[in-house]
């Protein structure tokens, strides 16, 4: 009986330290949950899903859903957009652009997007979904009532998920996840027409399913994430054509980010982010071949970026609340934020070895065999838990971060 209550106790230490440690490590580290990290220069921008730690919730009257922030090379915030009076909510893209020192913003859960300028942080720039007059541009959608009955701003109506800068027409393209469609808009209040360009169908899923990232190519085509269609694809600007298509034989699970790779070792291949396989690989796209896989530190990772200046690549990972930078060989040079899942991790598997070590050397120490059923016994459960501990860790933390998620966002 008393061994069962040492257990208890033991166990419950364990998980209010998980908790405890989870807790501060939102508080101190520099980024919380990373859906988007952009290299600019030395410096990064960061697009921080969590806008505040958990502590923080608790002991502050304001929290807002997102933050953008401006890191310099060694992970210090300098720069960060955090507005009370117009917050956002689980922002999930960020984009500098240069020649007017701007950032686009993707305003998921206001189903907008916004430009800030840097200097004074104010906004010049909107576009709101709920401004479009969808039937204008393909009759068929008056029929549709998700398209022509708005939720309210905060109910994932469109999930904008991505932003796309194109200057030679001065637009963007947008991804609306919830309406399984990439849309092009000018990127000037003035224009007569409210879309340019459009590609996918409202539950069409033949078309596109829940997509992520559009990217434009060098010969003006649309790279995209068919994510829920475990594919990547090439859309045929002008004829609207699926013309190229790679799902790794069925072994590509929800990927999230597509980018071209424009210098380097891997000029001309893509660089794309097989989310929940945990891990980011290198294609080429000819012979679709993989030349490349980063793995370590990475738990479903959200999106990977590739540095021409350095030829090195940088993950965003919103679980492991880190950004993570590999060389063209596809090894860690460098990382900013707390890696919390790999520190409970080492620390819960030490514990527990440690606990049944010292379990075992009393037995020992009191003349009983290493061979004996129970000393077998504590042998193996220190084995089990090694392999266990590590899938623990994941599931307790994705449901952790989930909840936390649902109570900020």
């Amino acid at each position: 009986m008393r061994k069962k209550v040492y257990l208890s106790v033991f166990i419950a230490c364990i998980i209010i330290f998980n908790i405890l440690f989870l807790f501060i490590a939102y508080e101190f580290s520099p980024v919380r949950g990373v859906l988007d990290v952009d290299q600019i220069g030395e410096d990064y921008l960061v697009t921080d899903s969590i806008s505040s730690s958990p502590l923080s919730k608790l002991t502050q009257g304001y929290i807002s859903g997102s933050r953008i922030i401006l890191l310099n090379k060694y992970g210090k915030p300098y720069w960060i957009y955090d507005n009370p009076n117009d917050p956002l909510s689980f922002a999930h893209e960020s984009l500098y652009l240069n020649k007017t020192n701007t950032i686009l913003v993707v305003d998921t859960n206001n189903d907008r997007v916004i430009e800030i300028a840097i200097e004074n942080k104010s906004v010049v720039w909107e576009w709101n979904a709920r401004d479009i007059n969808w039937t204008k541009y393909n009759s068929d959608w008056k029929d549709i009532s998700y398209l022509q009955n708005p939720t309210p701003p905060g109910t994932h109506w469109t999930h904008i998920n991505h932003i796309n800068y194109v200057e030679k027409r001065n637009s963007v393209i947008l991804s609306i996840r919830n309406f399984d469609m990439l849309i092009e808009v000018p990127h000037n209040e003035s224009a007569d027409e409210q879309l340019i360009w459009y590609f996918g169908e409202f539950n069409n899923h033949s078309l596109l399913y829940h997509q992520h990232n559009p990217e434009v190519l060098p010969n003006g085509n649309i790279l995209v994430c068919d994510s829920e269609n475990n594919r990547i694809i090439e859309i045929n600007y002008t004829t609207k054509e699926i013309i190229w298509s790679w799902n790794n034989n069925g072994n590509l699970r929800w990927p999230r980010d597509c980018d071209y790779i424009t210098s380097g070792k891997y000029k001309n291949s893509y660089l794309i982010t097989d989310s929940v396989n945990s891990r980011v690989l290198v294609l080429d796209p000819d012979t679709k071949n993989i030349e490349m896989i980063f793995t370590s530190h990475q738990i479903v990772p959200y999106e990977a970026d590739h540095v021409p200046s350095e030829d090195t690549f940088i993950v965003g990972n919103s679980f492991n609340t880190q950004i993570t930078k590999y060389n063209n060989n596809g090894f860690i040079v460098s990382f900013i934020g707390i890696p919390v899942i790999g520190f409970i991790l080492i620390f819960d598997l030490l514990i527990i070895i440690l606990y049944h070590g010292i379990t075992l050397y009393k037995n020992i120490s009191k003349g009983k065999s290493w061979k004996s059923y129970e000393n077998i016994s504590k042998i193996s459960l220190i084995v089990i838990f090694s392999i266990c501990i590590p899938l623990y860790n994941i599931l307790f933390t994705v449901l952790f971060y989930t909840a936390i998620w649902g109570i900020i966002g």
